[in-house]
């Protein structure tokens, strides 16, 4: 796996219907910044399987990238689809969001504690 983007986004997946959901949904995503990963289908919380084995066990594809991040099969579901091809921002996190949403009113609902 090339990847030539300083953005790699994975996209967890745990059987071949959520592996058909990315390549119906995000297929012209794939490779440029997109990478799906199969996540085993035993595990309840794929994220943590992924941040605790996967991205240990898999440090020669994100190493030298500038952002690194994860999402599940269906993100499309909770937020735009962003544009992350040419991205070169100098933020340390990029937040993905709904366009309609204010983002402090966005924040606020998912962290209650912050200060606004």
């Amino acid at each position: 796996m090339e990847i030539k983007s300083s953005v790699i986004i994975f996209c967890l997946y745990y059987d071949e219907r959520t592996k058909a959901y990315i390549y119906n949904n995000y297929e012209s995503l794939i490779g440029d910044w997109l990478f799906p990963v199969e996540m085993p289908s035993t595990t309840k919380y794929m994220e943590n399987h992924f941040y605790v084995t996967w991205l240990a066990e898999n440090k020669h594809l994100w190493q030298d990238k500038r952002y690194v991040g994860v999402v599940s099969w269906k993100f499309n579901q909770k937020i735009h689809v962003p544009h992350l091809s040419t991205y070169e921002g100098d933020e340390d996190f990029v937040g993905f969001y709904l366009k309609q949403d204010n983002l402090i009113d966005h924040t606020t609902i998912w962290t209650p504690q912050f200060p606004t």
